[in-house]
This record gives structure tokens, C-alpha cells and sequence, in this order.
């Protein structure tokens, strides 16, 4: 009888046992399910009549760039919520290489002003980037009901959650895929031409992290810094690094010495400012114009 406890007792081990190395190895993927399980569905519609009324458009003066249709910069703002300052910025630089610019605000349309999207967002508990992938969806959809924008020629830019956001909207499938939290979707799924991610989020809770790309195959231009105290910025040179690569496309990956996260951003929080650093902001700032030229 002690004998067959005490194997009883190290069957009951090892199954425990293995159950922990299956839950630490498979972590990644459980974290995402967890979190898709508790994410609020709504309907196409529903996520357009949040979203729409707070898109900004950007349009480039067709006497100097000529007329449309343009090529889309799609800006995805970070956790604390948009700041037009900053975007901008962006918008004008995008403006200046032809590019219309949609800048989308996924905060304040759902109720978080800037405290709360601290504490919520910023923390990992609401707002997914698989969730605000379905942001992506709703934008390109609106865009390219347009005449003056081009479906051929879209890229997609990110800052920080917003990184996150692009890079987990690239991750889900072209053919039917949905993003978590979106019931279903009938417009367009155009092929993304590249892809801009500034300090992107890369842990768990990434589906990039998980399930790569898939059919997306955009060029990319990463500009990160090496003491980044928000995200781990080794963790997205890992993900980046992993991603399959199609002949002749392009791969920029800026890594910026001793530099913090949104070391580009001088709209920063008083609390926070002494991270903006001047000349890589603008050494930043002409490594978009640049990529986003060589896009056209």
C-alpha cells in the first residue's frame, strides 16, 4: 500500500511537473487567450462610431506635392493617449513626402483621459494591442474609401502601444483573420507596404511575439533606444530579427546609445522631459522623412 501512495505521490509530480514546464514555455500564447477571453466584443459599426469622429486627416498641398491619389502614413499614438503636438509634427513630415496622414486616437474615444490611461493602458490591463489592432481595421477602411489615397502604397506607424498596436495588427491573418474584441469585418485587407515602430512593446501580451507576421511582408523602419526603462528593447530586436524577410525588402533597425523610451518626443510630461533628447530627435525625425520618400 506505501508503495503505491509513494508512486501515486510522484505520478501526481510529474504531471504537476509538466503541467508548469507546458504553462512557462507556452506562456506567451495563454497570456493572450486570457486576455482575448476577457476583451468587450463589439461590432464593426460600433468600433466606427467610436473611433471616426476623432481621427485627425493631415492632406499634403497638392500645389507642392501634386495631386492625389496620395500615398497613407497611419499614425498609432502610444498608451498615455494622442498628443496632436507630437503628431502632428509627424503628420507635417509625412505631409512634406506626399503622404496623407490619418492619426488615429484609440484612448479617448473609449473614456481614458490621460490618468486613467496611465493606470489602465499603460499598465497592461485594458487595450491590448491585439484588441486595438481592430484600430487599424476601422482606419483603413474609412482611408480607403477615399479616392485620393492610394491602397498600394500604406504604411503603418506606431509609437510605443502604438508600435505594439502595428506590429499585432501585421501578426493577424489576411485571408479572415479578425482582431480580438471585433465581431466581424467586411472591408478591405490591403497588403501594408511598410511599417515604422518606434520603441515598440515586444513581451508578453504580444502577439507579434507569438505568431510572427504571417502573409505581411512590409519594409520597416525600427528606431529604438538601448536604455529604454519602459520596454525591453532586446526583446524587439529579437521578434524583428525573427520575422521572414521577402527578396529585396528593406530593413532599418536605428538603435540610439543611452537612450530612454520616447527619446524623440519633446512634448513630454514635465516628469518625464529630461527623457527627449534633441539630436537623436532629429536624426529620428529625418530617418522617417527619408524612409517614408524611399516609400513612394
Amino acid at each position: 500500500m506505501i508503495g503505491l501512495m509513494k508512486k501515486a505521490l510522484i505520478f501526481g509530480f510529474v504531471i504537476v511537473a509538466l503541467l508548469a514546464t507546458y504553462i512557462w514555455f507556452d506562456r506567451d500564447r495563454l497570456a493572450l487567450v486570457y486576455a482575448a477571453s476577457q476583451t468587450e466584443m463589439r461590432t464593426l459599426a460600433e468600433l466606427e462610431d467610436l473611433l471616426l469622429p476623432q481621427m485627425v486627416w493631415r492632406l499634403p498641398d497638392p500645389d507642392v506635392v501634386g495631386a492625389g491619389p496620395y500615398p497613407l502614413f497611419v499614425q498609432m499614438h502610444g498608451c498615455g493617449g494622442l498628443n496632436m503636438d507630437q503628431h502632428g509634427s509627424y503628420a507635417d513630415i509625412a505631409n512634406a513626402a506626399g503622404y496623407a496622414a490619418l492619426i488615429v486616437s484609440s484612448n479617448a474615444p473609449r473614456g481614458y483621459d490621460q490618468q486613467a490611461s496611465l493606470d489602465q493602458i499603460c499598465q497592461g490591463k485594458a487595450l491590448l494591442g491585439q484588441e486595438r489592432a481592430g484600430d487599424v481595421f476601422v482606419a483603413l477602411k474609412h482611408a480607403l474609401q477615399r479616392e485620393d489615397i492610394d491602397p498600394a502604397r500604406i504604411v503603418l506607424g506606431g509609437w510605443s502601444h502604438g508600435a505594439w498596436t502595428v506590429m499585432d495588427y501585421l501578426s493577424i491573418d489576411g485571408a479572415d483573420g479578425l482582431p480580438v474584441g471585433l465581431e466581424a469585418y467586411d472591408g478591405p485587407r490591403p497588403e501594408i507596404k511598410a511599417a515604422v515602430l518606434f520603441y515598440p512593446y515586444c513581451g508578453i501580451g504580444s502577439r507579434a511575439r507569438v505568431y510572427g507576421w504571417g502573409d505581411q511582408n512590409p519594409d520597416v523602419l525600427a528606431l529604438i533606444g538601448d536604455n529604454d526603462s519602459v520596454v525591453d528593447h532586446q526583446a524587439c530586436q529579437s521578434v524583428l530579427s525573427q520575422l521572414e524577410r521577402g527578396a529585396g525588402k528593406a530593413f532599418e533597425e536605428h538603435v540610439y546609445e543611452g537612450a530612454e523610451h520616447a527619446f524623440e518626443n519633446s512634448f513630454l510630461p514635465e516628469r518625464i522631459a529630461h527623457w527627449y533628447h534633441e539630436e537623436y530627435s532629429q536624426d529620428a525625425r529625418e530617418n522617417v522623412a527619408s524612409f517614408l520618400q524611399a516609400q513612394r
